[in-house]
């Protein structure tokens, strides 16, 4: 809805600019959590946005359909999960620990 809007205002590539650039802007509310790291979210806000601009371009090759780009943000989120878990199993947010008493 965002990038339909601005594409209206701005053109294909300058509402591709700003979407991207309010993608990254919004996703900042990530690292505003207690105990958040800045230097993460100085390497991390630049990159969403970029990838924000790729899932935004994906989204005008197809002729702004959202399938391609949802699918995209799936597999990107589920990778970066999958990646994150191997690296440090013991502290995921969903992570269930059982075990016995013996």
């Amino acid at each position: 809805m965002i990038q339909n809007e601005l594409d209206e205002r701005f053109g294909t590539w300058g509402g591709l600019v700003l979407g991207s650039t309010i993608l990254g802007a919004v996703h900042t509310l990530n690292f505003l959590q207690p105990g958040a790291n800045i230097k993460d979210a100085l390497v991390a806000v630049p990159t969403i946005a970029v990838l924000g601009s790729c899932l935004g371009f994906a989204f005008i090759k197809t002729g702004y359909w959202l399938e391609t780009s949802v699918a995209m943000h799936f597999w990107y989120d589920f990778l970066l999960s999958t990646a994150s878990y191997i690296a440090d199993p013991q502290h995921q947010p969903f992570v269930v620990q059982y075990g016995t008493g013996f």
